[in-house]
């Protein structure tokens, strides 16, 4: 019985099946009137018959609207196939029956009723052919003369298809622009939610980001004066957690950044030699404690080239620290290629292969998801937010390319995806070979013993962990806990380096290094911020050395700070 009925009716077929009851039993019930006026039996039998089962379909149209519909085309059917050969040949218009006949399927929805349609359509030929081969042998009941026809019967069919046609228009356009109306107004409801959703999240950055660098930092220097045993263990939980906790957060910003707004790429010149060199010092520890080789190989002579490094370091950082996660013995190779090169452009593709877990074929669709890994074991065996994989997919479309995986459970995993870059026309060439990565330190580019730097934080936390981080260099450290106090303190004293926060009280750390370079335009600048709304090119005029995410990892800090006062 349901495939007779066919599928639910939409709000607009209810409303289009609505007009078509209301008109055609409005039409019928005048057609029965006029057969009492022209005095004919069987018009009044054959309308009678019609206006009944008009309302009976107008009965069960609010309760059972499936049932009204099959009522009423049954009823439409009948009425133009057995009214047609009453009116006589000189009064008959055979083009018009296929356009009433069709009319019929507009009921129906093609996407989930084809079989309705595709049978209304061929009785629709059917009924065509038998009313055109009636008219063409001249056999009618000639019921209705031409003048009763064109009186009566053409005027109130006419009239009542106008109506039909011209109230469902109007009916139709007025939904049309309500619809477009409620659609706006959810869409600005939605903007409305997304935006203070994004001032919530950058509004909230800082305050976990500030509390995160100083409990980072805080377990570092701890870490360094040698604790006992069981207190290294404690650390180093506390410190796992926290890093953990700051990657959970970093990702969260990220992907709504990436789905709120489209991505800004901002090329600018990059040695790729170096970028590579920055994403293995920050992995290359955690390959170490599971006995793992990270391994950078680029092609010899790659140039200079102009490309977002952040996004692309950002890239490369979330799929090796994936690599790392999942792979607990072999290697992990991070390998750059040049696939076509001429004077203006470069084609290279980016490698991160591992011997890792691997992903089954089946689930590769799904860890590109937010959220999402590749099973719930695989969640609590190696953690992770599932968010890492979605921002690089994110970024990599962003920069004009697509991210390809292949994978095999239990052999590892291969990512893979080519980019096309302008070669910058500055460009140094440079030859790189195999890094391999185990327990390496940092070389010490020049000592801070006896180097005087000014530390500028109003979070006295902060200032503390820098302290202790430096101190144990055998530096010199002065506090300023404001833009103000670093301004005054640096025409008081000649430093070495500066290190610079930028959100605080009293004066910026913007305008306090607008006022430090008509100083000193030389001095090393170091700024350390935790918002992420700042980038390195926003202080180009104002020779900056580096700037740093909170919270930083105290090698990486001090490298930068040795680089920057070597320079």
């Amino acid at each position: 019985m349901n495939n007779i009925l066919g599928a639910k009716i939409s709000t607009r077929r209810f409303d289009l099946l609505k007009a078509y009851l209301y008109i055609g039993t409005a039409i019928a019930s005048s057609f029965w009137l006029v057969s009492f006026y022209i005095d004919s039996y069987y018009l009044r039998f054959l309308f009678t018959i019609c206006v009944a089962l008009c309302f009976a379909s107008l009965y069960f149209l609010y309760r059972k609207p499936r049932i009204a519909r099959l009522i009423f085309v049954i009823d439409y059917f009948i009425t133009v196939i057995v009214c047609t050969p009453l009116i006589g040949k000189e009064g008959m218009f055979d083009i018009f029956y296929g356009f009433y006949f069709l009319l019929i399927t507009l009921l129906y929805s093609f996407r989930k009723e084809k079989v309705h349609i595709i049978t209304f359509f061929s009785l629709t030929t059917v009924a065509w052919i038998f009313l055109i081969s009636w008219n063409y042998f001249g056999i009618n009941i000639a019921e209705i003369d031409t003048e009763n026809a064109s009186t009566y019967f053409y005027p109130i069919t006419f009239l009542g298809n106008f109506i039909f046609l011209s109230s469902t228009l109007i009916s139709f356009a007025q939904k049309n622009e309500r619809y477009t109306r409620i659609v706006n107004e959810k869409k600005n409801e939605a903007l409305k939610i997304l935006k203070l959703k994004n001032i919530f999240l950058n509004a909230i950055n800082e305050e976990i980001r500030e509390p995160l660098n100083s409990i980072i930092g805080l377990t570092h220097v701890l870490k360094d004066n040698n604790p006992r045993k069981d207190q290294e263990e404690y650390l180093k939980s506390l410190n796992s957690s926290g890093i953990s906790l700051l990657e959970l957060f970093t990702n969260v910003i990220n992907i709504n950044t990436l789905e709120s707004k489209k991505v800004s790429i901002k090329n600018r010149e990059t040695n790729l030699n170096t970028l590579i060199e920055n994403v293995i010092q920050i992995h290359k520890t955690a390959c170490s404690q599971k006995n793992v080789n990270l391994i950078a190989k680029i092609d010899a002579n790659f140039p200079t080239i102009l490309i977002d490094h952040v996004r692309y370091q950002q890239i490369l950082n979330n799929l090796v620290s994936n690599a790392v996660k999942f792979t607990n013995e072999g290697e992990i190779i991070l390998e750059i290629k040049i696939l076509r090169k001429n004077k203006n452009k470069i084609v290279f593709s980016t490698n991160v292969i591992d011997t890792g877990i691997g992903i089954s074929k089946d689930k590769i669709d799904v860890i590109w998801q937010n959220f999402t890994q590749a099973s719930n074991s695989t969640a609590r065996l190696y953690g992770g937010s599932g968010l890492g994989l979605p921002i690089v997919k994110n970024i990599v479309r962003s920069m004009g390319s697509d991210i390809q995986l292949k994978s095999e459970p239990n052999k590892g995993s291969h990512f893979y995806f080519e980019l096309t870059a302008n070669i910058a026309k500055t460009s140094k060439l440079r030859i790189r070979n195999i890094a391999k990565v185990k327990k390496e330190e940092i070389t010490v580019i020049q000592e801070l013993a006896n180097k005087k730097i000014l530390v500028t934080d109003d979070n006295k936390i902060n200032i503390l962990v820098l302290k202790k981080i430096l101190e144990k260099e055998n530096a010199i450290i002065d506090e300023a806990y404001n833009g103000l106090e670093a301004v005054e303190a640096t025409k008081a004293k000649k430093y070495d380096l500066i290190i610079m926060d930028l959100n605080m009280p009293v004066m910026s750390g913007e305008k306090a290094i607008a006022n430090i370079r008509k100083l000193d335009k030389d001095i090393p600048i170091i700024i350390i911020t935790a918002s992420n709304s700042y980038d390195l090119e926003d202080f180009k005029n104002q020779n900056i050395s580096y700037t740093i995410r909170k919270p930083f990892v105290p090698k990486e800090l001090l490298q930068n700070i040795k680089k920057a006062i070597s320079t």
